[in-house]
């Protein structure tokens, strides 16, 4: 199943596929990963020549591409930063479960997190990890949080060593989605007591590594000695679709058998491209679960 997006931002790419931008297509394939021109860009697209294709590419100012990004119709890199504690496209209670079931007889499990942004989806994965596993969590420790943005990953790192993690909601946000006792969440998180936001407890934070890595480069970090959980969501609308086939057959490769991948709604958009990446994983081999963790569609997916 596929969505659209009721923002479509995805328009942009298409320009650079128009036939006339170079006369050499590989050329053009070339230049179009690694130059934006953002003042330039409408000219270039309605360029006949690659001479003058390519003076317009380098002038300045120009930014770089790291691998896999595209443009919006602003003509910048596109991305989005904004997620939430307890991002609402999972039910976290029967995720627990699921990850319960799949892991509750392994010694180890490395886990991933990718596209980690402000920090708030690992630190819901560490709180998830701790109310349903109890001491046996400390077998998915430390979680690797990374992200593609550097000056994210410094703030994330700075705001942990202050050890006063505050996150407005992220009480009453962690009732809703686990349902457990409010004593239990209180060995986690310290409630704001006129509002339902919560600081952070250590035992929450300190599980986290953050570090700065693009996912399409990073499996080779992979640790394949023991099965794994890959946190991948709602981020593969922002990379090249042209780099989910090859990724998603290198992850199956890289993975113990065992391992779980988790991608998010938003994965499915696609008013971008004729492809999503959920195809992709399918693809390479990776089984639909059928853990019950979203009413529409199917988030995680199985290396058996």
């Amino acid at each position: 199943m596929k969505i659209s997006s009721a923002n479509n931002d995805f328009s942009t790419q298409n320009h650079f596929k128009s036939p006339h931008l170079c006369g050499n297509p590989q050329e053009n394939n070339r230049l179009r990963n690694i130059y934006i021109a953002p003042d330039s860009f409408e000219r270039c697209h309605n360029g006949v020549n690659q001479k003058n294709y390519i003076r317009h590419c380098k002038k300045p100012p120009a930014q770089k591409l790291k691998r896999g990004q595209i443009l919006g119709k602003n003509n910048k890199i596109f991305c989005n930063n904004t997620t939430d504690m307890f991002r609402d496209d999972i039910d976290w209670k029967q995720f627990g479960n699921f990850l319960y079931k799949q892991f509750k007889d392994c010694k180890k499990v490395n886990t991933y997190n990718y596209a980690a942004s402000t920090g708030e989806e690992p630190y819901s994965l560490s709180i998830l990890l701790q109310t349903r596993f109890k001491e046996d969590a400390k077998k998915f420790f430390p979680i690797y949080a990374k992200d593609l943005d550097t000056k994210l990953i410094i703030q994330d790192t700075i705001a942990q060593k202050t050890k006063r993690i505050y996150i407005p909601q992220t009480f009453s946000r962690a009732q809703k989605a686990l349902g457990v006792e409010d004593s239990e969440l209180k060995g986690l998180l310290m409630p704001d007591d006129h509002s339902y936001g919560a600081t952070l407890r250590q035992n929450v934070i300190s599980p986290i590594k953050f570090s700065c890595a693009n996912i399409l480069d990073d499996i080779k970090n992979i640790d394949n000695k023991n099965p794994s959980l890959v946190m991948c969501r709602n981020m593969w609308p922002y990379i090249n679709s042209s780099e989910y086939d090859g990724y998603a057959e290198a992850l199956y490769e890289k993975l113990a058998p065992g391992s779980v991948v988790v991608i998010g709604f938003f994965d499915y958009t696609a008013d971008y491209s004729d492809k999503i990446f959920p195809d992709s994983l399918k693809k390479a081999g990776f089984k639909e679960s059928n853990a019950d963790i979203n009413s529409q569609f199917k988030l995680v997916f199985e290396k058996n």
